[in-house]
């Protein structure tokens, strides 16, 4: 498994910028999804992840989103380490709305909050309701009762993803 020693001896990257530089170029190419993936020693990486490697000593141990929504966007301050079922349950299937509520959003037609949650695939109806915050509770409780696991501090993220997920 490739090292952070090994692979600073390679590559260089900037965390300020994102960039990664192989003997002064730019690494890597970008794949149909824009994620930048770079070949060391004949095997292809993520960048995200090895700005991970490069930063912290090991690859993550969970997934790593993005903070901006820009896949091609590697800057460090751009990551976070989010737990798989966080990540799977903020990629799929989401409409939003303002304040990027997951599972909560404006229905034109009926001119109320709708709300409703993805369990096992399944798209599961919570209800129309007069005020997003009684559609926004439908939700969260939902979320207990189908065993969510906590996702406190990445709702904020869930705007950003925009279903380019791995």
């Amino acid at each position: 498994m490739l090292t952070q020693r090994e692979l600073k001896e390679l590559i260089h990257y900037d965390p300020e910028t994102g960039k990664f530089l192989k003997q002064g170029k730019p690494a890597g190419r970008f794949d149909k999804h824009r994620y930048l993936r770079i070949t060391i020693k004949g095997k292809w990486h993520y960048a995200y992840r090895l700005a991970w490697l490069y930063m912290t000593g090991s690859f993550p141990k969970q997934k790593v989103t993005n903070r901006h929504g820009d896949p091609s966007n590697t800057q460090w301050e751009n990551l976070i380490e989010v737990t798989r079922a966080c990540k799977k349950i903020n990629c799929k299937y989401k409409k939003y709305n303002a304040e990027n509520q997951a599972g909560v959003y404006w229905n034109e037609q009926k001119q109320k909050w709708k709300a409703f949650i993805i369990v096992h695939n399944f798209n599961k109806d919570l209800g129309l309701y007069s005020s997003y915050i009684n559609a926004k509770l439908a939700r969260q409780h939902a979320e207990e009762e189908y065993g969510f696991p906590d996702c406190t501090g990445f709702a904020q993220l869930q705007l950003l993803i925009k279903g380019v997920c791995k």
